[in-house]
């Protein structure tokens, strides 16, 4: 679902708010995670560091914000998480739930067979959603974060793999 490769590019739309702009995320080298081998992935956000690990991909890092153990972001099967969230020189006790459905995504022109993974996340006084919609090949085309059932941020893919 995540063709994780030294060098493998990705160019999103970015949104948040007001601001509109196109950033790229690049694997920039192998990383040792909890979970063994896998990838780190820097972009304008922050770094990231994601590892396949039984049929899971797991962050280890997202976006500069540390999980230990490593948060599922993809799982075929209803996945539950515990552990800690390190942000900002802060620790936080958190919890979340991750979970998948088949589903259709517009990518270009085509329709594409996706997974939609969901993400419910809390830890210290937050509680968001993270929806991402991954294509075979491609890896993310689209993800959201929402509080509330508003949206916060996006990223809709334009070209890589």
């Amino acid at each position: 679902m995540m063709p994780l490769k030294q060098g493998a590019k990705w160019t999103y739309q970015y949104r948040a708010g007001l601001v509109s702009k196109v950033d790229e995320i690049a694997v920039v080298s192998v990383t040792e995670t909890p979970l063994g081998r896998g990838w780190k992935l820097d972009g304008p956000g922050g770094s990231s560091k994601l590892v396949w690990s039984q049929g899971k991909l797991y962050a280890a890092q997202l976006a500069g914000t540390t999980y230990l153990p490593p948060l599922p972001i993809y799982a075929e099967t209803e996945s539950k998480w515990t552990g800690e969230v390190v942000s900002g020189h802060r620790v936080f006790d958190g919890t979340a739930t991750v979970m998948s459905e088949d589903t259709k995504i517009r990518v270009g022109t085509k329709s594409e067979k996706a997974k939609l993974a969901t993400i419910q996340v809390n830890f210290g006084t937050q509680n968001f959603e993270v929806f991402l919609w991954f294509v075979r090949g491609i890896g993310i085309v689209r993800l959201e974060e929402r509080s509330k059932g508003q949206l916060n941020s996006s990223l809709d893919y334009l070209k890589g793999p």
